[in-house]
């Protein structure tokens, strides 16, 4: 063919529009990009290094050959199973699985961002807004004295009783007990505290509310005790004899503590449990919110917002 012939065939091949789509369709396929091939397990040397990092922190010490080649090969056997648990769909039909994938996405949404301290305006405004969590109960500080139960009870508790009148705790003649001025004129004398018998848990109780008196000396004895002490005359007395399982009791109140809120100080490490825990939930919310924003979700055809 002549040289002329032939350059103009060139031409008129090049003008075609089925050859300038092929050449395209070459330059793309030229240059995108090889898809990973899902069967390929390539452990590069960062990773290897991090391997020898973990057995060093817990060993205290490099590792040996055959100790690199156990930690290489488990992370391989580990990675192996992990990728036969995908292809089998384990991930989507396996509920403890799926449990701890959804775990571990709970514990990302709440740990993206560290919580800082809530401040004493947060502990404050919580502690305002809900002051029935944080009560403290009525408490009694008191006195008593003990008759064991058995054999004779009824006369030593008569002998106690006699004595009794003419005896006031020391430290409790005289004075306030919850705002009422107790009697003057009985003699304060240390036998007070050695008269009875001696009670495990002795004889001087502090800040003690009711429940904690019934789980000592039953619920019976408590709630008398507490309905007597909020009498005018419960104080400046001898309140009693009441009846337990361990035998008799007499009780002296020396101070009555109403129920009050809890200051901040007192309740602190709680509120901040609480305040830093709404945080948590309201991370938690805001991270869903996002991430079902990406999803077009539907029951039964229709349109469903994820509630928060």
């Amino acid at each position: 063919m002549p040289p002329e012939a032939r350059r103009s065939l060139i031409g008129r091949v090049l003008r075609e529009p089925l050859v300038h789509f092929a050449w395209l369709a070459a330059l793309l396929i030229g240059f995108t990009p090889k898809p990973t091939d899902a069967r390929a397990i390539d452990l590069q040397a960062s990773q290897v290094s991090a391997l020898v990092r973990q057995f060093e922190l817990k060993a205290k010490r490099p590792p040996n050959a055959a100790e690199r080649a156990r930690l290489i090969n488990d992370y391989l056997s580990d990675e192996v199973l992990r990728r036969e648990a995908i292809a089998l769909g384990l991930h989507e039909t396996d509920p403890v699985v799926k449990r701890r994938l959804i775990q571990s996405m709970e514990y990302l949404a709440e740990t993206q961002a560290a919580a800082a301290p809530p401040s004493d305006q947060e502990l404050e405004a919580e502690l305002s807004a809900h002051p029935e969590r944080y009560r403290v109960a009525e408490q009694l500080d008191f006195v008593q004295v003990f008759v064991r139960a058995g054999l004779g009870l009824e006369e030593r508790a008569r002998a106690v009783a006699a004595k009794l009148p003419s005896l006031v705790p020391p430290g409790s003649s005289g004075g306030q007990v919850g705002g009422e001025t107790q009697r003057k004129g009985a003699v304060t004398r240390p036998a007070v505290l050695e008269l009875g018998d001696a009670f495990l848990d002795g004889s001087r109780f502090s800040a003690r509310s009711e429940q904690q008196v019934a789980a000592r000396f039953g619920a019976p004895l408590a709630k008398a005790l507490f309905e007597q002490s909020r009498q005018p005359k419960s104080v400046a007395s001898w309140l009693g004899p009441y009846e337990s399982r361990y035998g008799q009791h007499w009780i002296w109140i020396t101070a009555r503590h109403p129920a009050r809120t809890q200051r901040l100080a007192e309740a602190r490490q709680r509120l901040e449990a609480e305040v830093l825990e709404r945080h948590r939930q309201e991370q938690h919310a805001a991270f869903l919110r996002r991430a079902a924003a990406r999803y077009r979700i539907r029951v039964v055809g229709e349109p469903w917002q994820v509630a928060q």
